[in-house]
């Protein structure tokens, strides 16, 4: 069973375009779906997602119950990669102001946390560490491993709490409707506090083999335009945003920050001009050059 989206989940405009793009299956979760990826680019705000999508009983489950979620062993790279998931981003937060090692005696949550790992470093700061993880296998381990107490929904954690850091690294492209995180996000985090959301980037891309792995399980892909728009819609503000190669055979990918804020961003981009920046990186995949730049764009503003 499949959905097809008539309007764009962010903004609600039916002004949709179809989007031609290598389509592939990069996980287990993904396997499990069945169904072609088919893309979407928002005429309104710029959101590329897919549809038709699976449903979200159809995507929860592949999480849940796949072969790679089912009592599959974690491997040893993904446990020693999993404390770098933030503290890779550590020079970048320190220059804009969001350094996480200042957090003392706070909460902290890490939405879409697999083994829960990225908070390790905050443990001994007296920090309160929460993870929200659909994939059982994971969360276990996370459990029993680290200081990071890994729930299965945002509705499973404490009521009413209030957080001083909410991350989510590579998560919300594989959630069936990112309304979910980021209406979460707009009431529960901190006013003092910070977001940081790490997405894969469409924008700047160069590699047709990784843009081929956006797959069944991959609900979008982004920029920092769309990203804007998500995060102005649930009073958030986006303070600064990166692009940079994500390594281990990826692409390009997009983290920003962001805090609570009336306050809204504006690019002086117009839809046209991403739609031709679109296509223009897939005509680009087709020639990747020897050398590529590790950092393609960093911005702040002023909140």
């Amino acid at each position: 069973m499949t959905l097809t989206l008539q309007e764009c989940p962010c903004c609600a405009s039916a002004s949709l375009i179809g989007l031609q793009l290598p389509s592939g299956s990069h996980s287990e979760a993904g396997k499990a779906i069945s169904n072609s990826p088919s893309w979407k680019l928002c005429g309104s705000c710029g959101y590329v997602f897919q549809s038709p999508r699976p449903t979200r009983a159809e995507l929860e489950s592949a999480y849940a119950d796949s072969a790679a979620n089912s009592g599959a062993s974690i491997s040893p790279g993904y446990i020693d990669f999993a404390p770098h998931q933030l503290i890779r981003f550590l020079p970048w937060l320190v220059m804009n102001a969001h350094d996480p090692r200042l957090i003392t005696n706070g909460t902290c949550l890490d939405f879409g946390c697999g083994i829960g790992g990225s908070f390790e470093f905050l443990a001994n700061q007296h920090n309160s560490l929460w993870g929200v993880e659909i994939d059982r296998s994971r969360a276990a381990f996370g459990n029993e491993h680290f200081h990071t107490r890994i729930v299965p929904t945002v509705e499973d954690l404490p009521r009413d709490v209030q957080y001083d850091l909410i991350f989510a690294n590579h998560a919300i492209e594989h959630i069936y409707d990112p309304n979910d995180f980021f209406s979460f996000a707009g009431r529960s985090l901190k006013s003092s506090g910070s977001l940081i959301v790490a997405v894969p980037a469409w924008r700047y891309g160069s590699r047709p083999h990784s843009l081929g792995a956006f797959g069944a399980d991959d609900m979008s892909v982004w920029d920092h335009i769309a990203m804007a728009s998500w995060l102005n819609k649930y009073g958030l503000f986006m303070t600064s945003y990166l692009y940079q190669h994500y390594g281990r055979g990826g692409d390009w990918e997009l983290c920003v920050t962001a805090v609570r804020s009336p306050k809204k961003n504006h690019f002086f981009c117009s839809i046209e001009e991403t739609i031709r920046e679109f296509y223009s990186m897939l005509a680009r995949g087709a020639v990747v050059t020897a050398q590529e730049p590790q950092m393609h764009c960093a911005m702040s503003f002023n909140s």
